[in-house]
């Protein structure tokens, strides 16, 4: 059974770390491990109901063609509307309808975009963690500890086995076979990564990597919010 409790304070100024203690490569650590990290980066601003559907579907696409009218005429005038004291149909371009609606129309384009740099950041650092986590069980036995630390202007993800052994690249192999990509994956897509003694009881290494935020250049959003440190065990 999962339980949580606050971390010992180690973190930086403005830092908010979570911990997730593994029990080694147990059947389901790589989908526990994201659904962790998920949870993390959805407490701090990097995902947000609906942000997904925004990456993946045509909200964020800038070609995105506006609705139709009912009657399939995308520019048709809608039976009933009077013309205004210009002659143009009240509601079309020009009007003080439509300039309203451009107003909040750019707003919200921007906020979509926004929205969707922000999920496709968080679905890089899930890419990443299950490449560590999975390159830990196929070489390491196993995956330790987790470790987020969210600062200010970035993340750190750290991922800690048993074995002293460093990551480094193995013989290219065919693409389209499993394995043999994960640090491939870690240089296009982390700011700077590496590896150092863990400082666990399990001994080993820790692999470490750090991405930049895609919150602190959002001036639609507060910074990151408060959110608690957790600690919670393997079980089984």
């Amino acid at each position: 059974m999962s339980s949580m409790r606050e971390v010992p304070g180690s973190s930086g100024p403005g830092e908010q770390t979570r911990r997730l203690l593994l029990g080694g490569g147990t059947p389901g650590v790589v989908t526990r491990c994201r659904d962790f990290t998920r949870q993390a980066l959805e407490d701090w601003g990097w995902l947000e109901p609906g942000d997904e559907d925004h990456y993946a579907g045509s909200a964020a696409r800038p070609d995105a063609r506006p609705a139709a009218h009912p009657d399939g005429r995308p520019d048709a005038r809608p039976e009933g509307l009077d013309a205004g004291p210009d002659g143009r149909p009240e509601g079309r371009p020009g009007s003080a309808t439509d300039a309203t609606a451009a107003d909040t129309a750019a707003p919200s384009a921007a906020a979509a975009e926004r929205a969707a740099e922000r999920a496709e950041a968080a679905e890089d650092v899930l890419l990443m963690v299950s490449e560590l986590v999975t390159n830990a069980c196929m070489h390491a036995g196993g995956p330790r500890e987790l470790v987020l630390r969210h600062m200010v202007d970035g993340l750190r993800v750290e991922v800690s086995d048993g074995s002293p052994e460093h990551p480094r690249r193995r013989p290219a192999t065919d693409p389209a076979l499993p394995g043999g990509h994960g640090l491939t994956v870690l240089e296009r897509l982390a700011r700077k990564w590496g590896s150092v003694p863990s400082t666990g009881a399990w001994g080993g290494k820790t692999v470490w990597l750090e991405v930049d935020s895609p919150l602190t250049s959002d001036p639609w959003r507060p910074g990151p919010s408060a959110a608690r440190s957790a600690v919670s065990p393997e079980s089984g």
